[in-house]
């Protein structure tokens, strides 16, 4: 049962995630179904940002690499991505 529901800003996600390789997707999505399924989700996987009214950053780690992306939670139990980026 979902407590959450992701929603996406625009194309950003959709390219973003497209040019990624299958394993990169895949994680992806097993951590958006955490964040979608579970009403506490863990820090590692999902911090809010300080300082902020309500953004938050997703980490996705993939070996060295590091996938971040931002939402935005102005809403009860909608995510909205807004930004997202690699760190290698």
């Amino acid at each position: 049962m979902k407590v959450r529901e992701v929603i996406t800003y625009k194309h950003y996600f959709e390219e973003f995630f497209a040019a990624q390789n299958q394993k990169v997707r895949d994680k992806i999505i097993k951590i958006l179904i955490i964040i979608e399924t579970i009403e506490r989700v863990p820090v590692q996987y999902l911090k809010f940002i300080e300082g902020t009214n309500g953004l938050f950053e997703v980490r996705v780690q993939l070996g060295s690499n590091i996938f971040r992306i931002f939402w935005n939670s102005s809403i009860t139990n909608i995510i909205n991505f807004i930004h997202l980026f690699c760190n290698i």
